[in-house]
């Protein structure tokens, strides 16, 4: 014999009917029940509190994706800043003579690495700066690496440590700008 629950006891297992409704901008279909777009986020009802809260969305994002294509611009900028750097080549002036031309060799690849992530910012920021992010962590990692004695205890070392510091918040700033500005961008789009 089997043992069975009192049906008072059982759950009710009442289905809800769902209607379904097409959004009138993404062609999206969306529940009847809901009060936006679940894929634009255009209201789905003619009412002004729906629309002003739209509107009201709408700014934040354009707001937000301004803010995040100005760090963006100031991430490419100092990919710029880095390339005029090597450019230079300061650490030919400041190395010894015997490693006069490996130091130039390297100054003047880096100056065309930067310069060239630096233009592919423009195309696809995320990627090009996150590329940076890693290729400027892994040269200050090695300079650091082949030489802790004198990162931290000369001045000069010390200064090359907090520019590189202040270079990598740059970049990682703007790669998660790039990040927002990026899913910003893909909820405003439309269909």
């Amino acid at each position: 014999m089997m043992f069975q629950l009192p049906k008072r006891l059982l759950p009710d297992y009442a289905q809800e009917q769902a209607e379904y409704i097409f959004c009138s901008r993404c062609r999206y279909v969306n529940k009847a029940s809901h009060r936006f777009c679940t894929n634009c986020g255009i209201p789905q009802a003619d009412g002004e509190q729906e629309q002003l809260l739209y509107n009201i969305r709408e700014k934040q994002r354009k707001e937000s994706l301004g803010r995040s294509e100005y760090n963006v611009r100031v991430a490419r900028i100092t990919l710029y800043v880095l390339a005029a750097l090597c450019l230079t080549g300061t650490a030919i002036v400041l190395s010894d003579l015997d490693e006069r031309y490996i130091w130039g060799v390297l100054c003047l690849t880096g100056a065309v690495l930067y310069a060239i992530l630096g233009r592919w910012s423009v195309h696809r920021p995320f990627t090009a700066l996150l590329v940076s992010l890693v290729v400027v962590g892994t040269f200050t990692s090695v300079s650091i690496l082949s030489k802790p004695e004198k990162t931290f205890t000369t001045l000069e070392g010390t200064y090359a440590f907090v520019f590189f510091l202040i270079i990598m918040v740059l970049l990682g700033r703007g790669v998660k700008s790039a990040f927002q500005a990026d899913l910003t961008k893909e909820e405003m789009e439309v269909l």
